[in-house]
């Protein structure tokens, strides 16, 4: 081996051969070691990553114990028994549902395959870190709009009007949170109602609803009423939180078969395991 090979081969140049809209990212940083501090403390709550303090359902576990029992086989790639429970669950048909490995990995598929560095993402400032991560693994343009004031009776909730105002011929994405991931603040159905009307027919608006059963609000209830309305309207759920299976990472995104069939052509061919797709069936009984 020549020793300019053996240069060209260290670390530095491995870096330049990288996109370089993934050399600006950088790795996930959890903030402190939790499994260590799950070994130091035996009843531990992880407050910074909202995990059901309550666990998954006694339906749930015994269908992630008998599932283990088949882990030597791949999983079932479409998930069809999980997709038909959910439309049933959700009244919509299976032909809108896609699952994931933990919604985190759709709204990230939803940035690859809307964003680029001339197709921009909106979002707000205070909301779910990985909107803006999504744009930025592509190189997108992100557009921020501004939250509300403190004061607010949604304190640094979404101020839809903000959004709306820094949507352009660019925007190819729009995300928000309702609930809100951090603020715990919420949209009633009609604000959305509003905002969604006047969103160019050029935007994929997405809903996150990771915490939607927290939701005790009949107004700010679920978007999934208005997807019939809104063809560009995109929302994703988990398993996760309330269903408290965050270690089996399942997630699944609602949204007009043109958009589903996008997502599954980009997914990865068994993203969700074995275990997880019973589980999360389970949980929905």
């Amino acid at each position: 081996m020549s020793e300019s090979f053996r240069r060209e081969a260290g670390q530095g140049s491995v870096e330049s051969l990288a996109q370089a809209a993934i050399r600006k990212l950088r790795a996930y940083d959890p903030g402190h070691d939790l499994v260590a501090l799950r070994r130091q403390f035996d009843d531990l709550i992880e407050l910074g990553a909202n995990e059901s303090p309550y666990g998954a359902s006694h339906l749930a576990l015994a269908a992630a114990r008998a599932a283990v029992e088949d882990v030597h086989r791949y999983p079932d790639p479409r998930g069809g028994d999980l997709k038909q429970a959910l439309a049933e669950s959700l009244g919509l048909g299976v032909d809108r549902i896609a699952l994931g490995n933990g919604s985190h990995e759709l709204l990230m598929l939803l940035g690859q395959i809307f964003t680029s560095p001339d197709a921009a993402l909106a979002c707000a400032r205070h909301s779910f870190a990985v909107y803006a991560l999504s744009a930025m693994a592509t190189g997108a343009p992100i557009q921020w709009a501004d939250a509300n004031p403190r004061d607010h009776v949604m304190p640094c909730g979404h101020d839809l009007d903000a959004l709306l105002s820094v949507i352009d011929g660019r925007t190819r994405l729009a995300c928000l949170a309702n609930p809100n991931n951090p603020t715990g603040t919420w949209l009633e159905r009609e604000e959305l109602r509003t905002f969604l009307s006047n969103v160019p027919e050029h935007v994929i608006v997405v809903v996150d609803e990771a915490y939607r059963e927290y939701q005790d609000d009949p107004d700010a209830a679920t978007a999934i009423g208005l997807m019939a309305e809104f063809p560009r309207l995109a929302i994703t759920g988990t398993f996760s939180k309330a269903h408290g299976l965050a270690g089996l990472r399942v997630g699944y995104l609602l949204a007009q078969p043109p958009v589903i069939a996008l997502v599954e052509r980009l997914r990865e061919s068994f993203n969700v395991n074995s275990v997880g797709l019973a589980a999360a069936q389970a949980a929905l009984a």
